[in-house]
């Protein structure tokens, strides 16, 4: 005999003898179906739950890690702030110490012959010398 293909070997297969099931073939299969332990719907419930467990892990962690990036900009952003003001009372100190250097005296402009200049601490003085005078009571 030659070479036989896949239409060979299919027609020899059928030509065999058909064997049929033994009389108590079911009530068998139906035993040990029911006798092996249900590990497999238990393995598959227990992947499932890790598998949902797992993704419940990274939504959380998703959420504490963006509310840590947020903390810590609102932190940079309170540095930043502290920093800025820091610097503008480090300016106005400045200002403070140039306006006690600079005389501090009002031009209150003039004619080309005279120059009216009012001294500001000339005033200081003076008020602290006299008390002010309380107005009078207009009682009958």
């Amino acid at each position: 005999m030659g070479r036989m293909n896949d239409e060979d070997v299919s027609r020899l297969l059928r030509e065999l003898p058909r064997e049929g099931p033994s009389f108590d073939f079911t009530a068998r299969v139906l035993a040990k179906v029911d006798s092996r332990p249900r590990s497999g719907r238990r393995n598959r419930a227990f992947v499932r739950a890790g598998v949902l467990a797992a993704l419940l892990g990274v939504v959380l962690s998703q959420g504490y890690l963006r509310e840590r990036y947020q903390r810590s900009k609102a932190a940079a952003r309170v540095r930043e702030l502290r920093d800025e003001y820091r610097e503008l009372q480090t300016e106005l100190e400045k200002l403070r110490t140039l306006t006690r250097e600079i005389e501090p005296v009002l031009d209150l402009g003039g004619t080309e012959n005279v120059e009216f200049v009012f001294d500001l601490r000339e005033l200081a003085r003076e008020e602290a010398k006299e008390p002010r005078a309380e107005p009078a009571s207009h009682a009958p």
